[in-house]
Protein backbone atom coordinates (compact mmCIF):
# COMPACT_ATOMS: atom_id res chain seq x y z
CA UNK A 1 0.00 0.00 0.00
CA UNK A 2 1.39 3.34 -1.02
CA UNK A 3 2.44 5.88 1.55
CA UNK A 4 0.09 8.75 1.60
CA UNK A 5 0.79 10.88 5.01
CA UNK A 6 2.05 14.35 4.24
CA UNK A 7 5.72 14.87 3.50
CA UNK A 8 7.61 17.96 4.16
CA UNK A 9 8.99 19.98 0.85
CA UNK A 10 12.76 22.18 1.61
CA UNK A 11 12.08 25.98 2.08
CA UNK A 12 13.27 27.87 -0.76
CA UNK A 13 15.95 30.22 0.58
CA UNK A 14 15.20 32.66 -2.24
CA UNK A 15 12.57 33.45 -0.76
CA UNK A 16 12.80 35.19 2.90
CA UNK A 17 10.72 34.57 5.92
CA UNK A 18 7.39 37.74 6.09
CA UNK A 19 9.61 38.61 9.43
CA UNK A 20 13.25 38.81 7.72
CA UNK A 21 11.96 41.04 4.75
CA UNK A 22 9.97 43.16 7.43
CA UNK A 23 12.96 44.21 9.56
CA UNK A 24 14.55 46.87 7.56
CA UNK A 25 10.59 48.77 7.28
CA UNK A 26 10.52 48.60 11.05
CA UNK A 27 13.52 49.74 11.69
CA UNK A 28 13.25 52.80 9.26
CA UNK A 29 9.90 53.44 10.59
CA UNK A 30 11.27 53.57 14.11
CA UNK A 31 14.11 56.44 12.99
CA UNK A 32 11.25 58.45 11.67
CA UNK A 33 9.52 57.97 14.53
CA UNK A 34 11.98 58.91 17.38
CA UNK A 35 14.85 60.53 15.63
CA UNK A 36 13.10 63.51 14.25
CA UNK A 37 11.25 64.20 17.85
CA UNK A 38 14.62 64.21 19.48
CA UNK A 39 16.51 65.92 16.73
CA UNK A 40 13.77 68.73 16.67
CA UNK A 41 13.77 68.85 21.08
CA UNK A 42 17.36 69.14 20.81
CA UNK A 43 17.50 72.10 18.05
CA UNK A 44 15.09 73.93 20.53
CA UNK A 45 17.12 73.55 23.57
CA UNK A 46 20.08 74.38 22.03
CA UNK A 47 18.41 77.53 20.44
CA UNK A 48 16.73 78.82 23.31
CA UNK A 49 19.99 78.31 25.37
CA UNK A 50 22.01 80.13 23.34
CA UNK A 51 19.00 83.05 23.43
CA UNK A 52 19.55 82.73 26.97
CA UNK A 53 22.95 83.11 27.12
CA UNK A 54 23.64 85.33 23.82
CA UNK A 55 25.20 88.43 26.48
CA UNK A 56 27.07 86.03 28.39
CA UNK A 57 28.55 84.52 25.03
CA UNK A 58 29.11 88.51 23.62
CA UNK A 59 31.02 89.42 26.60
CA UNK A 60 32.66 86.45 26.42
CA UNK A 61 33.73 87.13 22.99
CA UNK A 62 34.31 90.91 23.70
CA UNK A 63 36.28 89.77 26.45
CA UNK A 64 38.67 87.07 23.87
CA UNK A 65 38.78 89.51 21.42
CA UNK A 66 40.27 92.69 23.23
CA UNK A 67 43.78 90.80 24.22
CA UNK A 68 43.78 89.45 20.64
CA UNK A 69 43.31 93.58 19.21
CA UNK A 70 45.70 94.93 22.26
CA UNK A 71 48.51 92.27 21.30
CA UNK A 72 47.77 93.09 17.22
CA UNK A 73 48.21 96.43 17.70
CA UNK A 74 50.91 96.06 19.78
CA UNK A 75 52.97 93.78 17.37
CA UNK A 76 51.86 96.28 14.29
CA UNK A 77 53.39 99.37 16.49
CA UNK A 78 56.61 96.68 17.23
CA UNK A 79 57.26 96.18 13.73
CA UNK A 80 56.85 99.69 12.19
CA UNK A 81 58.98 100.69 15.31
CA UNK A 82 61.48 98.56 14.26
CA UNK A 83 61.43 99.02 10.56
CA UNK A 84 61.43 103.11 11.23
CA UNK A 85 65.15 102.55 13.24
CA UNK A 86 66.20 100.13 10.21
CA UNK A 87 65.45 103.16 7.95
CA UNK A 88 66.91 105.75 9.83
CA UNK A 89 69.82 103.75 10.60
CA UNK A 90 70.57 103.20 6.85
CA UNK A 91 70.20 106.78 5.72
CA UNK A 92 72.76 107.58 8.57
CA UNK A 93 75.28 105.40 7.43
CA UNK A 94 74.68 106.38 3.72
CA UNK A 95 74.48 110.46 4.07
CA UNK A 96 76.33 110.47 7.33
CA UNK A 97 79.73 111.25 5.58
CA UNK A 98 77.71 113.76 3.63
CA UNK A 99 76.54 115.39 6.78
CA UNK A 100 80.10 115.41 8.63
CA UNK A 101 81.40 117.19 6.17
CA UNK A 102 78.50 119.67 5.32
CA UNK A 103 78.63 120.50 9.22
CA UNK A 104 82.63 120.77 9.17
CA UNK A 105 82.39 122.96 6.37
CA UNK A 106 80.99 125.39 8.33
CA UNK A 107 83.50 126.00 10.81
CA UNK A 108 87.30 127.35 10.79
CA UNK A 109 89.49 124.85 9.53
CA UNK A 110 91.76 124.06 13.50
CA UNK A 111 88.20 123.84 14.91
CA UNK A 112 87.00 121.41 11.83
CA UNK A 113 90.25 119.37 12.46
CA UNK A 114 89.70 119.36 16.20
CA UNK A 115 86.19 117.88 15.71
CA UNK A 116 86.88 115.42 13.17
CA UNK A 117 89.42 114.21 15.20
CA UNK A 118 87.15 114.06 18.46
CA UNK A 119 84.38 112.41 16.36
CA UNK A 120 86.69 109.77 15.06
CA UNK A 121 87.91 108.99 18.61
CA UNK A 122 84.20 108.50 19.51
CA UNK A 123 83.74 106.25 16.86
CA UNK A 124 86.45 104.34 17.75
CA UNK A 125 85.55 103.77 21.05
CA UNK A 126 81.42 103.39 20.17
CA UNK A 127 82.72 100.54 17.86
CA UNK A 128 85.02 98.99 20.12
CA UNK A 129 82.59 98.67 22.98
CA UNK A 130 79.97 97.17 20.79
CA UNK A 131 82.09 94.50 19.45
CA UNK A 132 83.24 93.81 22.72
CA UNK A 133 79.75 93.60 24.24
CA UNK A 134 78.61 91.69 20.88
CA UNK A 135 81.39 89.07 21.43
CA UNK A 136 81.01 88.76 25.31
CA UNK A 137 77.21 87.70 24.44
CA UNK A 138 78.41 85.62 22.62
CA UNK A 139 80.39 83.75 23.77
CA UNK A 140 77.59 83.88 27.22
CA UNK A 141 75.48 82.26 24.94
CA UNK A 142 78.19 79.58 23.65
CA UNK A 143 78.88 78.74 27.63
CA UNK A 144 74.95 78.80 28.30
CA UNK A 145 74.72 76.34 25.69
CA UNK A 146 77.00 74.09 26.32
CA UNK A 147 76.03 73.86 30.12
CA UNK A 148 72.24 73.43 29.92
CA UNK A 149 73.24 70.63 27.27
CA UNK A 150 75.55 68.93 29.55
CA UNK A 151 72.97 68.88 32.13
CA UNK A 152 70.62 67.89 30.40
CA UNK A 153 67.71 70.70 30.54
CA UNK A 154 65.38 70.76 27.95
CA UNK A 155 65.49 74.08 24.98
CA UNK A 156 69.33 74.67 25.85
CA UNK A 157 69.33 76.50 22.46
CA UNK A 158 66.69 79.01 22.92
CA UNK A 159 67.99 79.67 26.53
CA UNK A 160 71.12 80.46 24.96
CA UNK A 161 69.75 82.57 22.60
CA UNK A 162 68.09 84.18 25.27
CA UNK A 163 71.12 84.58 27.16
CA UNK A 164 72.85 86.24 24.09
CA UNK A 165 70.27 88.82 23.37
CA UNK A 166 69.88 90.20 27.14
CA UNK A 167 73.00 89.90 27.74
CA UNK A 168 74.16 92.30 25.23
CA UNK A 169 72.07 95.39 27.34
CA UNK A 170 74.56 97.29 29.81
CA UNK A 171 74.22 96.58 33.30
CA UNK A 172 71.20 94.99 33.38
CA UNK A 173 71.76 92.37 31.18
CA UNK A 174 73.58 89.41 32.95
CA UNK A 175 70.85 88.90 35.58
CA UNK A 176 67.47 89.48 33.31
CA UNK A 177 69.54 86.94 31.43
CA UNK A 178 70.85 84.83 34.30
CA UNK A 179 67.74 84.62 36.61
CA UNK A 180 65.47 82.96 33.98
CA UNK A 181 67.31 80.46 33.04
CA UNK A 182 68.38 79.57 36.77
CA UNK A 183 64.63 79.43 37.97
CA UNK A 184 63.96 77.09 34.54
CA UNK A 185 67.15 75.07 35.55
CA UNK A 186 65.66 74.77 38.97
CA UNK A 187 61.91 73.82 38.13
CA UNK A 188 64.13 70.72 36.04
CA UNK A 189 65.95 69.81 39.25
CA UNK A 190 67.82 71.17 42.36
CA UNK A 191 71.14 69.93 41.29
CA UNK A 192 70.64 71.20 37.95
CA UNK A 193 69.59 74.68 38.97
CA UNK A 194 72.38 75.37 41.68
CA UNK A 195 75.39 74.04 38.55
CA UNK A 196 73.68 76.65 36.51
CA UNK A 197 73.49 79.72 38.94
CA UNK A 198 77.21 78.45 39.89
CA UNK A 199 78.11 78.85 36.03
CA UNK A 200 76.68 82.31 35.57
CA UNK A 201 78.40 83.27 38.55
CA UNK A 202 81.69 81.87 37.63
CA UNK A 203 81.17 83.64 33.91
CA UNK A 204 80.00 86.77 34.90
CA UNK A 205 83.10 86.82 37.12
CA UNK A 206 85.41 85.68 34.58
CA UNK A 207 83.79 88.51 32.55
CA UNK A 208 84.53 91.09 35.04
CA UNK A 209 87.87 90.33 35.27
CA UNK A 210 88.40 90.33 31.86
CA UNK A 211 86.84 93.25 30.67
CA UNK A 212 88.35 95.70 33.83
CA UNK A 213 92.08 94.48 32.20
Amino acid sequence: MPFTGSHNTPSDPSCGSPSTSAQPLVFTRLVLAFGYPLVNGLTHHLTAWAARNAPKLLSLGASLARPALSFGKGAVSLVVTLGTIAVLALLLLLEGPKMRQAVLGLMEPQRAARYARIGREVNQSVTGYTAGNLLTSVIAGVVVLVALAVLGVPFPLLWALWVALVDFLPMVGGALAGIPTVLFALSHSLTVGIVTAAVFIAYQQVETTCSTR
